[in-house]
């Protein structure tokens, strides 16, 4: 799977770019708008990044879909990797609650 960032003006020329550099069948992964340049932030001029993922490995077939296999193994990949990075972070531990104390009468 190739992933691949492209920032434009625009978002029809940051996709015109990714389409043409990915082809037809990528995705995008991720997009957003951000100011660039400037001073102080002024006269700043905004920008679009979309990140694009093709996988290499999903070819179209017959009908003009995509294999069950290639969508499967893609599948498969991407929660592979999400199982990984969720693992990779350990969550802090956490303190019990103090008892609450209850004055005797």
């Amino acid at each position: 799977m190739k992933i691949r960032r492209f920032v434009a003006d625009d978002f029809q020329e940051a996709l015109r770019q990714a389409k043409a550099e990915m082809g037809q069948d990528a995705v995008i992964i991720h997009s957003r708008k951000f100011k660039q340049g400037g001073i102080f932030g002024l006269f700043a001029r905004t920008k679009v990044e979309l990140t694009v993922a093709a996988d290499s490995e999903m070819r179209p077939v017959e009908g003009g879909g995509v294999s069950l296999g290639a969508a499967r193994r893609r599948l498969e990949s991407v929660s592979e990797a999400h199982v990984t990075a969720e693992s990779a972070v350990s969550p802090a531990p956490v303190a019990a609650p103090a008892p609450a104390v209850v004055p005797a009468p």
